[in-house]
């Protein structure tokens, strides 16, 4: 999971135009993820990684239908511009983030621990 967001922090750094905004979502995002990697239990970091892959797929599906396509599907959400290449890499994150989370086995009669 901490491989998925250092990778989309190296994209957004080295040249992805992205807005403030949405730099920052990421990178709060990417916080809060190594903040469950570390301190969550396995139970905490499935229902992480189940979410997080929702939310960036309920970012990322709209795009494709709602953006402008003569502004390379350039749609807005408050304050936050998203163009197609973001629609694809958050529908990557989305399916990715949500199979590490199918994937991820719990043990039921110890949710508390990793």
């Amino acid at each position: 999971m901490l491989e998925l967001f250092l990778a989309s922090s190296v994209v957004l750094i080295v040249g992805a135009h992205v807005d403030r905004y949405h730099f920052l979502f990421h990178v709060v995002w990417g916080v809060i993820a190594i903040g469950f990697g570390f301190l969550g239990s396995r139970h905490q970091v499935k229902i992480f990684c189940l979410v997080s892959g929702v939310v960036y797929l309920i970012f990322s599906v709209p795009g494709f239908f709602l953006g402008d396509p003569a502004m390379n599907r350039d749609w807005q959400i408050g304050p936050m511009h998203l163009m197609f290449p973001d629609d694809i890499l958050h529908t990557i994150l989305g399916a990715g983030l949500i199979v590490v989370g199918m994937v991820t086995k719990t043990n039921s009669k110890n949710r508390g621990n990793a």
